[in-house]
């Protein structure tokens, strides 16, 4: 029997495009702090310019710059974890020039400052409860479902976001434990991007080779209730880059799982 890791490699081997959009994820992390022009990931991925946006956003649901950025962010995280390397030495690791600009992008997508990161995380403690929650808006409805882990027992974290790539606040999140099931409410009314991630050791940013995670989009009509349920799976070098500090909101031990959902609600809903 194939390993899963096995069969992905072959799958991507069978497919020129994916081939050549994995090289060019490949080379964005190799090269974190390097530019990477379209017509450089095109020749780099074996495609015209105008096919390579097209067939990586396929691929990846953003556009090949987005997720550039979202990787260098993720690049910053392991860095603030693995190293003592000063916020402006890392801001020019992963090829930001101005460091305003970097601490103000990690910080709206992360949901930390990088020294807030850095510190929470190696005392592994949870995002703090805001001051006060805003308002839901008119018309929110609520996403409901189950989380399947293939037989994974653990805490799983489950946000809504805006966007295809989970970064910055999300619309609304959960702790659940599997198997089992979510409700995320309020969620606003049009599209948004579920993700769920159970990290192998919780408070730990940096370990996502072990990571199970799974997604889905939904569009939401006003004042409703969607399904949606959730099949989680290894990490694949396709999936957006996991910006959100997902890790600062799991509980450190399973006795402290009741706490740490309230304080990820909180969290999301007023941060």
């Amino acid at each position: 029997m194939r390993s899963a890791s096995t069969m992905t490699t072959m799958a991507i081997d069978r497919d020129p495009h994916r081939v050549g959009v994995a090289r060019v994820i490949g080379e964005m992390r190799a090269r974190i702090d390097g530019t990477f022009p379209i017509a450089e990931m095109a020749r780099i991925a074996g495609l015209s310019p105008c096919q390579f946006g097209r067939v990586f956003a396929r691929l990846t649901g953003v556009t090949p710059h987005r997720f550039l950025s979202a990787l260098r962010l993720q690049a910053a995280k392991r860095l603030l974890l693995t190293s003592d390397r000063q916020v402006t030495e890392i801001s020019l690791d992963v090829g930001r020039d101005s460091l305003g600009t970097f601490i103000s992008s990690f910080t709206r997508y992360v949901g930390l400052s990088p020294s807030r990161f850095r510190a929470r995380s190696r005392r592994r403690a949870p995002m703090p409860p805001p001051a006060s929650r805003p308002v839901p808006a008119p018309g929110a409805g609520r996403i409901a479902g189950s989380i399947d882990a293939g037989g994974r027992v653990g805490h799983v974290l489950v946000a809504a976001f805006a966007e295809p790539i989970p970064q910055g606040r999300p619309h609304a999140c959960a702790m659940v434990a599997t198997p089992g099931g979510f409700t995320l409410a309020p969620v606003p009314a049009g599209r948004s991007h579920l993700f769920a991630v159970l990290l192998p050791d919780a408070g730990d940013d940096d370990a996502l080779a072990g990571a199970l995670v799974g997604s889905a989009a939904s569009r939401l009509e006003a004042g409703a209730e969607q399904r949606v349920d959730l099949r989680l799976r290894p990490i694949e070098v396709f999936d957006p880059p996991l910006v959100y500090a997902f890790a600062l909101l799991m509980p450190a031990t399973p006795s402290h799982a009741a706490a740490a959902a309230g304080e990820a609600f909180a969290a999301a809903r007023g941060r």
